[in-house]
């Protein structure tokens, strides 16, 4: 926080700098989006000339494979029922829907050099919900490109029916 503070300074003597910065969100617990907002709103790292793009690892078969979820329904909600909370009551989380203000995308990152298993490309026949995703195998890209495009048009449109997006 301290070395984007100074960088943020430095931002102030030229107006017309923009930058988007990234933090992630792994989807690994609830409480990291909570975790996330109190940095931000701690260290005041909000600026007009800042915003911010959420990056999420697919790393949905390393935390099964230790036992931390269960199913890939369980990444989806640490993922976004933080923001549905939010949105909904924003006093429920102030350093949240402040945050919230200056995030401006959502991005999906991997190791792009991995080829997916066979049996789960995209176009593969009858892919479990979410909730009944309990492979220890990261579900492929199209699968999670769904489910976070299907979540955040959601998020958005709610969002918007509040008067929260600008």
């Amino acid at each position: 926080a301290e070395i984007t503070k100074e960088v943020i300074s430095d931002m102030d003597s030229s107006k017309y700098q923009l930058a988007e910065w990234r933090v992630s969100i792994y989807g690994r617990k609830l409480t990291e989006w909570d975790k996330l907002a109190k940095w931000f709103y701690n260290h005041r790292l909000a600026h007009p000339c800042i915003r911010w793009l959420i990056q999420i690892p697919r790393l949905y078969h390393l935390y099964r494979k230790l036992g931390e979820m269960t199913c890939f329904g369980d990444m989806i909600d640490n993922i976004f029922a933080p923001l549905f909370e939010v949105t909904r009551d924003p006093g429920s989380n102030p350093q949240l829907h402040a945050f919230l203000t200056c995030v401006v995308g959502f991005d999906c990152v991997d190791d792009e050099s991995i080829e997916p298993s066979e049996s789960f490309k995209a176009g593969s026949p009858k892919l479990p919900a979410p909730p009944e995703w309990t492979s220890p195998a990261n579900p492929p890209y199209s699968y999670w490109m769904y489910y976070l495009y299907a979540n955040l048009a959601a998020l958005n449109h709610f969002r918007r029916s509040r008067g929260l997006n600008c």
